[in-house]
């Protein structure tokens, strides 16, 4: 247990250092918490800090100063009385002169004498820590005690509540400060009750009857009565209750009770009373009141409304006339109109016309005040405007006239109200007060009963509008050539417009009983059901594609934006396929535009390897003519070398050249880098210098290797096209990570880690309004005819297809970086190509026939003079009849090698008629065309191979075996 005000360790202090350990052994096996000092300063300085007890071998405190100790015993507080436990060899410890001066200093003591039991030893202090527990509960009581007395203490003060006791016996009252201040006395103990009682107002003292010899047992009942304090003089009422308590050893009786300020009290009493007394008066007023509100809030015709206001008026104010005088909305002059009128004729007005703007009616006319006259015929303000002086002929008998002005909420004057009394000085400040209140819910009906019209006006529009745009609205989701739809999570289409019927095919009642998914391509079901998920999910898509299944079997790709709401999913998709196929025309046209500039290069290099071919083997020719043969194999190898390199070039022109779509794969950026360095050479150019610069440890990327290929060839042909001069094409890799903050500083980028592919020349460089349209597609700075414009464009799109980002860096004059980013990829590494040992060439192991049908003559006789060498049996043909013939007839055929290209009848034709007769044929096809590759997926059944043109001979050995065997094991 750590130390703390609440600590239960025992603190151990020995002579002897085994001794310690030992005890401090013995009471950690007790699960008691324990520490060990190493002399007498240390043990003072851990009481400090909190103990639960002290066990003390008397060794240890032989011949040292106890002042310490003594000091920290003596100062402990009044609750605690700290144990300790000596350890001592020496007997009757009640004679012993060191443990008696030991028990003076120490007071709680315990004597344990050597040899000592364990279980004595941990039982003792166990008992010791008991009473330290002890200790610290009656420490709690206390301090809840003190913190309840001032508690106490502080209500007393901010309630203004006094304490006192009185000892009847002496007259004498022990009070306390608080008492004191309430009376008004100075601070003191004690204060005799008379002096109390000439305190009380001479009305109340009556009350008094703690003045008795023998005090009545309602002496100290609650009573109210009031002083008058002597340091003030001002009087204030006071309360005051107590009751007797009984001294059992005197027997005397003691009155203990509190007073306190009840003033405030008192006069809010005073003052409800006031209240109740003129609620009672204005009751009358106050349900004519209501009954007007509740009538003005139910009215909406407004010269109903002003009718009951005036006629509630003439009731409320004893008005023997009343008048309501309208100004109408908008109106330029100061013209207003009597609308409402009580107490007399409409003919009184007729002759008098509308009231006039005067100075003495101006404040309630403009909405400003109310105007109050107690007699308007001698009122200056009114008498003395011409052309009449006091009231106009035919005006009807008033004295008293009082003008209440009703205003809008808008703040504008609406018009006034004119109340009348032939007598003088009829309407008070009271009528004034309530004609205002009444005149304010007028104005708020009013200005109701016109809203009322004006909505009512305004919905009938709405109706009209909103019917409008319903028609418009269901217009456009017949006429909309997007496919408009309703759909819940489960998929179920709710409903569709017409343009589903005309792109699909399908009827609204087909669509209307099937599910989305039923209609999605089955390769894109996956990504649609997670589309769907993240919708119920409250995420909206944008610009999401997928294939629908048109009513005739086909597919169409469509583009979907699709918002949840309100449980369901409402989508419009756009019918894009015509546009992804014009797309991929316009790849394949840039792809053919970047092979057209490869040619130029390509031509010279393919001439020089075939210069290699033919002169190799001239020379071999001359040399087998001459009977020479001891120098053949130089010229044979470097034939072979160059025709090596000839059928690289060319299977790296024919995948370049492929129409694919995207297909990611997991792609390591180096080797593919590194893997076109010859072929960029040849398309660069003598005078242009490349450089690669490939980063160590560059992660993996998934993209279509192809695609990337495609958009470094292009990137280092338009830097090539930028060095006319000739120059340098730097080529850099790298890891790089883009933060949220470059992020959010450039459009459509997310954060992470991507790989980087830096192109960087010398070339002429790009202005900045070149650089901001680079990307645009069919944008391009070159001549008519030398360019289409869709190399950036192609590349940036294959970025942003990919999920990365391309940037241009151009100044012009000082050339140009393109970075390509494309997003790092985690997942399983693309295992490396190892190039194993040629083996020796297999060998049939009985009489097999091999059919080769191959229209070309150089390869065909090249063929079966391998499988001769092989120890086949050969058979040959050189066109498709001629091969169907031989496999129709009741020759041994084992395996068939044909071209696919062929006259009269291809290879596959071939290997379809043949295996009509011969169900079990084995096929290997020849191709020189890499684009028939993609033809493996669905072009091959089984038993049927391809290999492509050029193979080496060993190759086409090993293939032949692999098959054979195969059809063994079958």
């Amino acid at each position: 247990m750590r130390p703390g005000p609440n600590s239960e360790r025992a603190l151990i202090l020995c002579a002897d250092e085994g001794e310690g350990t030992l005890i401090a052994r013995l009471l950690a096996d007790g699960q008691m918490p324990c520490a060990v000092c190493g002399d007498l300063p240390a043990l003072a300085g851990e009481l400090a800090g909190g103990a639960g007890l002290a066990l003390i071998a008397d060794q240890a405190l032989v011949d040292v100063d106890l002042s310490a100790l003594r000091d920290w015993i003596t100062g402990q507080p009044s609750w605690s009385d700290f144990p300790f436990i000596i350890l001592t060899d020496r007997a009757e410890t009640d004679r012993n002169p060191l443990t008696a001066h030991l028990s003076d200093i120490l007071g709680n003591v315990s004597f344990v004498e050597r040899p000592f039991q364990a279980t004595s030893l941990l039982s003792l202090a166990r008992t010791a820590v008991r009473g330290r527990r002890r200790q610290y509960e009656a420490r709690a009581r206390i301090e809840e005690l003190r913190d309840g007395q001032e508690r106490l203490r502080f209500a007393q003060e901010a309630g203004r509540i006094g304490t006192f006791e009185l000892v009847a016996e002496t007259g004498m009252v022990n009070v306390s400060e608080a008492f004191c201040r309430l009376w008004g006395l100075d601070v003191r103990s004690t204060v005799a009750l008379s002096e109390l009682y000439e305190l009380v107002v001479p009305q109340d003292r009556p009350r008094i009857k703690t003045l008795a010899n023998a005090l009545p047992g309602d002496a100290l009942a609650y009573t109210e009565y009031r002083i008058r304090r002597p340091d003030t003089g001002e009087v204030r009422w006071i309360a005051r209750q107590g009751e007797p308590v009984s001294d059992t050893a005197t027997g005397a009786s003691r009155y203990f009770g509190v007073t306190y300020d009840i003033t405030a009290q008192k006069r809010a009493e005073a003052d409800l009373r006031e209240s109740r007394d003129q609620l009672a008066n204005e009751s009358e007023v106050l349900e004519l009141l209501n009954r007007t509100t509740s009538a003005l809030a139910a009215e909406l015709d407004p010269d109903k409304l002003v009718q009951q206001v005036v006629e509630a008026g003439v009731a409320l104010t004893q008005a023997a006339y009343g008048a309501f005088f309208y100004k109408a909305r908008g109106a330029a002059d100061d013209s207003f109109t009597l609308v409402s009128l009580a107490g007399a004729d409409a003919a009184a007005f007729t002759v008098l016309g509308a009231p006039r703007i005067t100075p003495m009616f101006e404040p309630t006319f403009r909405g400003l005040s109310v105007v109050r006259s107690a007699d308007i015929a001698t009122d200056p303000r009114y008498g003395d405007n011409a052309p009449y002086l006091g009231l106009p002929p035919g005006h009807l008998p008033v004295r008293s006239y009082l003008a209440v002005p009703v205003v809008s909420r808008s703040g504008d004057g609406v018009g006034a109200l004119l109340f009348g009394h032939p007598e003088p000085d009829m309407f008070s400040a009271r009528s004034e007060r309530v004609m205002s209140g009444l005149a304010a819910q007028a104005a708020i009906a009013i200005d109701n009963a016109h809203l009322f019209k004006s909505v009512q006006g305004a919905r009938e529009t709405l109706e009209q509008r909103v019917e409008e745009r319903t028609r418009e609205r269901d217009r456009m989701w017949r006429l909309s050539g997007d496919l408009l739809n309703v759909f819940d999570a489960a998929g179920r289409l709710i409903a569709v417009n017409r343009a589903w019927t005309s792109v699909l095919g399908w009827s609204e009642a087909e669509l209307l009983s099937a599910r989305v998914l039923d209609l999605v391509h089955p390769d894109d079901a996956d990504a649609a059901r997670e589309k769907i998920a993240i919708l119920d999910g409250g995420t909206a898509t944008l610009r999401y594609e997928n294939r629908y299944r048109t009513r005739d079997g086909g597919y169409r790709r469509i583009s979907w934006t699709a918002s949840p709401e309100a449980g369901l999913f409402y989508a419009i998709g756009r019918d894009i396929t015509e546009q992804r196929d014009m797309e991929e025309q316009l790849r394949q046209s840039q792809k053919m535009e970047a092979v057209g500039q490869l040619t130029g290069g390509i031509a010279h290099d393919f001439n020089n390897l075939l210069q290699g071919i033919t002169g190799s083997l001239d020379i071999v020719q001359r040399r087998i003519a001459q009977g020479r043969m001891s120098e053949l194999e130089r010229f044979i190898s470097g034939a072979m070398t160059s025709a090596n390199r000839a059928a690289a070039l060319t299977h790296r022109l024919l995948a370049f050249s492929r129409r694919q779509p995207l297909d990611p794969k997991p792609v390591k950026a180096n080797p593919l880098v590194a893997s076109m360095e010859d072929l960029l050479r040849r398309t660069l150019g003598e005078r242009i210098a490349l450089e690669l610069v490939l980063a160590g440890g560059l992660w993996q990327t998934l993209c279509d290797p192809n695609q990337l290929e495609n958009a470094i060839l292009n990137l280092c042909i338009n830097a090539r096209d930028a060095m006319a001069d000739g120059g340098r094409l730097t080529i850099e890799t790298c890891n790089a990570h883009l933060d949220g903050a470059y992020a959010a500083s450039v459009r459509d980028v997310r954060p992470g880690q991507y790989i980087c592919i830096c192109v960087t020349d010398t070339g002429s460089g790009m202005s900045s309004e070149v650089m901001s349209r680079a990307f645009d597609p069919f944008f391009t700075t070159k001549p008519i005819g030398q360019g289409t414009g869709l190399g950036l464009s192609m590349i940036y799109g294959f970025a942003r297809q990919s999920e990365g980002y391309a940037k241009i860096y151009s100044e012009a004059g000082k050339g140009t970086t393109v970075k390509l980013y494309l997003p790092r990829y985690r997942g399983t590494a693309v295992a490396e190509e190892e190039v194993g040992t040629p083996a020796a060439l297999p060998r049939p192991e009985q009489d097999e026939t091999v059919l080769v049908v191959e229209d070309e003559p150089v390869v065909r006789g090249l063929i079966v003079e391998v499988l001769h060498e092989l120890g086949y049996h050969a058979l040959e043909a050189g066109d498709g009849p001629e091969g169907l013939k031989i496999l129709q007839s009741d020759m041994r055929i084992d395996l068939l090698v044909t071209d696919i290209g062929l006259p009269g009848l291809n290879g596959r034709q071939i290997a379809d008629a043949a295996r009509v007769a011969r169900p079990d044929l084995r096929v290997l096809f020849m191709t020189g065309y890499a684009e028939n590759a993609a033809m493996a997926n669905g072009f091959l059944e089984p038993g049927m191979e391809m290999i492509t043109k050029p193979f080496p001979l060993d190759a086409l050995a090993l293939r032949l075996r692999e098959m054979m065997e195969r059809a063994e094991i079958r």
